[in-house]
């Protein structure tokens, strides 16, 4: 009896172990599932999709947001492979990943997969994927965490179409483009300036701004950035999209310059704090020159109506100086032919004389300065024309010693000329060749024909004299002005055939040569068939 009672007593104790025991699984249960419920609901409630697939890969669990995303039930969903809701690449590349994953017991680093909706519409995905085990370790699955990108992707294509379209225009305008950060040091540099100023992106970044822009400009730029940031240190109201348009003067890398139109702007921070400076750049180096030639043109126009002028009055005056001078002279002869006048008296009479004919000289070339001439046009031969000249002036220059060389260039064509007046610029360069030469020990006259650039038919004469200074080079060419010696020259003949060339479509120019002395050039348009008349 004893011993039953033991026995009871015994199982009364095994019985109440296992009544707690069995209290405490059912706590460790309640806390399990609540445990799950409450990681359940997280994970339906994420925006995020998430599954779990078997070693085959098919679907064993899913969240809400995968059939949200993929346009399937929950229940079509389950069990179906992972392989046939991705596109071809995707597919294999999963399978690889999940191999990956299976081998090294490693999560991977997320990747990205485009999957076909129910509807057929696709979506890009981002996956990371690890691998379940079961309670001994064993692999039994793999879990995997997707975010819907679809909308991020279409949006950074869609950038980067629009940066692949505006980068498209700018590296293919004709405007160059380059931004410079706040310290100017270039942060980009489109192709176009390259195109521009030879530089490529980097040879531009490596060089000081002093070797790519001239000095004016640079101090000119500089200036107008100071006044921009002094703008903006000061606090006053600022237009953030405000632009200064100014002019550069830059250095081409073969050494010569261009000239830019620029426009500059502040590249601003959210803030609207200033970051950097945008550039714009157009050539306008040929609006420049054209700019130039316009006003060359406009200083010659003005030049000539003053020449004009000058001739119209120079002529007025001439012929009613020639009036009481021609009486002086009248008075003078009749005094010299007096037989009782002493010698001394008539050698001064002399003296008077010869500045009364330098008198007329100087009035019958102001008066040939502003005569309008009759034209009488014919063709020539310029050979022949500078050959007979040669021959005039002949025993002149044998007198002189003064050797000529004389080239002529066969089958120059006929040229459309006032002979005479052309046969009197050439007297007149002749004559100023000898005059040049006085007193040098070499004395050579050379005169050649030839072409000027294909379209004009141009005569050389040079001497060996003593040269133009640069400073009169440009002034030889104006009324009165000579660098003879007082009564030895009017000053007149080089502006008379200035003219004279005018008139003939030509021009004269005159320029220091390599033996020393002056070079003269006359040029005369050619025929418009000039191309076939060149052997």
């Amino acid at each position: 009896m004893r011993d039953q009672t033991k026995t009871n007593t015994h199982l009364l104790e095994k019985i109440s172990v296992l009544e707690k025991k069995i209290k405490k699984l059912e706590k460790a249960q309640v806390k399990l599932r609540e445990s799950e419920a409450r990681y359940r609901t997280i994970i339906e409630n994420i925006h995020d999709g998430y599954m779990e697939v078997d070693l085959a890969g098919k679907y064993i669990f899913i969240n809400d947001m995968i059939p949200r995303h993929l346009g399937y039930t929950r229940e079509e969903l389950i069990g179906m492979s992972i392989s046939k809701i991705l596109n071809e690449a995707s597919s294999s590349e999963t399978t690889q990943i999940f191999n990956q994953v299976y081998k090294t017991g490693k999560p991977c680093k997320p990747f990205e997969v485009e999957c076909i909706r129910k509807d057929g519409s696709r979506g890009i995905y981002e996956l990371s994927i690890s691998l379940i085990r079961d309670a001994r370790g064993e692999p039994v699955g793999f879990r995997s965490i997707s975010r819907d990108i679809t909308e991020r992707k279409t949006m950074e294509n869609a950038l980067r179409e629009s940066e692949n379209r505006y980068r498209m225009i700018v590296e293919n305008m004709h405007e160059s483009i380059w931004t410079m950060d706040m310290n100017l040091n270039y942060t980009y540099l489109s192709p176009s300036e390259f195109r521009i100023s030879g530089y490529t992106a980097e040879e531009a970044a490596r060089l000081p701004l002093d070797k790519l822009i001239t000095p004016e400009s640079l101090t000119s730029a500089m200036k107008i950035l100071a006044e921009e940031l002094e703008r903006e240190s000061s606090g006053m109201s600022i237009d953030p999209h405000r632009e200064r348009i100014f002019e550069l003067e830059l250095y081409h890398k073969t050494g010569n310059t261009l000239w830019q139109e620029t426009t500059g702007s502040f590249m601003r921070d959210d803030n609207g704090k200033p970051i950097g400076i945008l550039f714009v750049g157009r050539n306008v180096t040929k609006r420049k020159q054209a700019e130039r030639e316009l006003q060359l043109t406009r200083n010659q126009l003005l030049e000539a109506e003053k020449l004009a002028a000058i001739g119209q009055l120079s002529a007025g005056v001439a012929h009613e100086i020639l009036n009481p001078v021609n009486i002086i002279s009248l008075e003078l002869q009749l005094i010299q032919a007096m037989k009782s006048i002493p010698e001394e008296i008539r050698e001064e009479l002399d003296i008077c004389l010869s500045q009364i004919d330098r008198i007329v000289a100087i009035a019958d070339g102001l008066k040939q300065l502003a005569r309008v001439h009759e034209k009488k046009m014919n063709k020539e031969n310029i050979n022949e024309v500078v050959a007979q000249i040669i021959t005039l002036c002949k025993t002149q220059l044998m007198i002189d010693k003064i050797e000529t060389d004389v080239q002529y260039q066969k089958d120059l064509p006929e040229i459309q000329m006032d002979r005479k007046r052309i046969e009197q610029v050439l007297m007149n360069l002749i004559s100023n060749a000898r005059g040049a030469m006085e007193g040098q020990q070499t004395k050579v006259l050379r005169i050649t024909t030839g072409w000027e650039n294909n379209k004009q038919v141009r005569i050389m004469v040079a001497d060996t004299g003593s040269g133009i200074q640069d400073e009169h080079l440009l002034q030889v060419f104006n009324p009165f002005f000579t660098t003879k010696e007082q009564g030895k020259g009017t000053g007149l003949g080089l502006s008379i055939s200035y003219g004279i060339m005018k008139d003939h479509g030509g021009r004269i120019y005159a320029e220091n040569n390599e033996w020393g002395g002056a070079s003269f050039y006359v040029t005369l348009p050619a025929q418009p068939d000039i191309n076939k008349s060149i052997s």
